[in-house]
């Protein structure tokens, strides 16, 4: 009986260890001096520490270690890794969602980085030329596209520009700033709003600014910047040109569609040379080429352009391109998001406007109403919260990619009429953020790279393990009670991440299956923008009522998530006890539905300063293009 409780103290010291993040050597040394402990005292017989001696020698030996550990997990990894989706994307060391994928987010995370706020001269932008801008909008409304007098007081007032450096003659705006002033004219034409994300996401000058040759930006950028020209980047397919020697190619282009009421000074056009080719991109001068036609009928604008010779020297090649377009497709997530954002707010204040009653009245016939109204509330409250947090991190240098996606998945679940990028595989947030993953899938590239590869393998064993037994940890205390603060909803948002770093590993090595795979892809980066979207009500400075009203529906989301999860993970033995082992049985908190619906609806009733504070960003008029909400 006291061996038995001597092996189960050894094994709750390792664990212990493992919990605490103790280095191998520590590990071995603590456990070791406890072994000998007991073996001095008689309490265990001398072939327990004849097998420790053994694990120890073999776990910390270089050599022994490689060829009896290292190699086989090597090869196991050579094995699983044909089952992954490759890396795409630049290798950056990830933000918040680092935290979150790996379970180690701290409570000062969430405030490490100041609110998001409008300078002065943000502001005097949104309340002068984007005033102006809205009010020309309704005088002279657009149909089917943008007047020419709306385009040139675009083009005039830099509203293509509006991320570009002083220097070159743009705004310098931050991200934050930028999504405001389009959320204000989304509000009045959603359509003109629209062009104003693309223009200052894949634009011209955006463009100008990081890939083309010295000369052209010398020649364009600021004449762009400052409005005295016009150019247009096409995101239209790439067209395929003739070569008709090795030095010189043909372009022949028939009735492009343009955005544009007038003839662009620059076209920056993307070209293929053969039908599987990379695209290329090609300048070209609309005042010096004669072989271009422009028509324009019902402010849409066309071009042709018939047997364009050009050198294939004046190519732009996509090594140059690529770097720049990844994150310009991020930046365009992020200056979408506003359209959506002022769709949302249109109908909250259309929704609230038109309750002429209190919402908690007895009056079955105003119940239906209040219900869309709180939950419109609720849904502006947090994809506001998470504006305010994704753009605070790309004003502060964080890179946009990944958590251009985290916001944008929040769009993908409303009705939105807008086309976004396609999001990134789940694969790529584990590449960016797994401490150890994207290392060892290089390492298993060269055989002779065993060496690189040990000393990273046992640090993820220990990762994984230390992440296994916190879940499980975890598990036998699955219900807290409910406290209405800050610490209760960050306290889940910790339980949450630590049951999304084990399921990551989990998609590593489960099924190879290629529609399994990516259905289990969808639903982890799903579980990670909720976890995304609770991180972000944290920081906002909302009221606590509706704050904590719109957590508990990101909660429910999340319970209904992770049983979903469960319940596709239960077809297979090792899944059954997989989750028997991580996924929680019972919901980690169940909200008071019930109760926060009439606080929540006494507060929307009686404080109007709600919809002030969200909603006072955007256009009051009525929109001149139809939207939904």
């Amino acid at each position: 009986m006291l061996s038995f409780a001597i092996v189960l103290t050894s094994i709750f010291t390792l664990l212990c260890l493992i919990i605490g993040k103790a280095s191998l050597a520590s590990a071995t040394l603590i456990l070791g001096l406890f072994v000998l402990f007991t073996l001095y005292w008689q309490w265990l017989p001398v072939s327990v520490f004849i097998i420790y001696l053994v694990l120890a020698v073999l776990l910390n030996n270089h050599y022994l270690r490689q060829r009896y550990l290292s190699r086989p997990l090597q090869a196991l990894f050579v094995r699983r890794k044909k089952n992954w989706l490759p890396p795409q994307l630049p290798h950056s060391e990830g933000w918040l969602e680092r935290k979150i994928i790996t379970g180690l987010i701290q409570w000062h995370h969430l405030h490490a980085q100041p609110a998001p706020r409008i300078n002065a001269q943000e502001q005097a932008f949104l309340d002068g030329p984007t005033h102006q801008l809205c009010q020309l909008i309704n005088s002279e409304p657009c149909q089917g596209g943008i007047n020419e007098a709306c385009w040139r007081y675009l083009n005039q007032r830099g509203f293509f520009a509006l991320s570009q450096p002083y220097h070159l003659g743009g705004h310098a705006f931050s991200c934050y700033g930028i999504n405001k002033i389009i959320q204000k004219v989304a509000s009045v034409n959603s359509e003109i709003a629209e062009t104003v994300a693309l223009h200052n996401s894949l634009g011209s000058a955006s463009f100008l600014q990081h890939c083309a040759p010295r000369e052209a930006q010398s020649i364009w950028l600021r004449a762009i910047c400052k409005g005295r020209k016009q150019a247009l980047f096409s995101v239209e397919p790439a067209t395929l040109v003739q070569q008709m020697t090795p030095l010189q190619g043909e372009l022949t282009i028939d009735k492009h569609p343009i955005p544009s009421p007038v003839m662009p000074d620059l076209l920056i056009l993307p070209v293929r040379l053969t039908a599987k080719g990379e695209e290329h991109y090609l300048l070209i001068e609309t005042e010096h080429c004669k072989q271009l036609s422009f028509t324009c009928q019902n402010q849409l604008g066309s071009f042709s352009i018939a047997a364009y010779p050009f050198a294939l020297s004046d190519l732009i090649c996509p090594e140059t391109v690529k770097p720049w377009y990844c994150r310009a497709q991020a930046w365009l997530k992020l200056n979408l998001s506003a359209l959506q954002a002022a769709q949302m707010k249109q109908a909250l204040i259309s929704t609230h406007s038109t309750t002429d009653a209190p919402l908690t009245t007895p009056d079955t016939t105003k119940q239906p109403r209040s219900d869309r109204l709180v939950g419109l509330l609720l849904r502006v409250s947090s994809f506001d919260a998470c504006i305010a947090m994704t753009c605070s991190a790309t004003d502060n240098g964080e890179n946009p990619i990944l958590i251009a996606d985290l916001l944008t998945n929040e769009i993908d679940h409303t009705r939105s009429r807008y086309v976004l990028p396609l999001s990134s595989q789940y694969f790529e947030y584990l590449y960016t953020c797994h401490p150890y993953l994207l290392t060892e899938y290089q390492s298993c590239q060269e055989p002779d790279q065993l060496e690189h590869f040990d000393q990273q393998v046992i640090s993820h064993l220990g990762f994984t393990l230390n992440q296994l037994l916190i879940v499980f940890t975890h598990k036998l205390f699955a219900r807290y009670s409910y406290k209405a603060c800050d610490q209760f909803y960050f306290r889940l948002i910790e339980r949450y991440s630590h049951i999304l770093a084990v399921l990551g590993e989990d998609l590593l090595f489960s099924s190879p299956h290629p529609v399994s795979r990516d259905k289990q892809q969808g639903r982890l980066l799903r579980l990670l923008s909720l976890i995304y979207v609770m991180t972000a009500l944290l920081r906002s400075h909302q009221h606590t009522t509706i704050k904590y009203s719109a957590l508990d529906k990101v909660i429910n989301e999340i319970e209904a998530l992770l049983q979903n999860i469960a319940g596709n993970m239960k077809g297979s033995l090792i899944g059954r006890l997989f989750c028997w082992l991580c996924l929680p049985s019972r919901p980690l908190y169940l909200p008071e539905s019930d109760q926060n619906y009439q606080l929540i609806s006494q507060e929307i009733a009686q404080q109007k300063i709600n919809f002030q504070h969200l909603c006072g960003d955007i256009n009051r008029a009525q929109p001149t293009s139809p939207s939904s909400d």
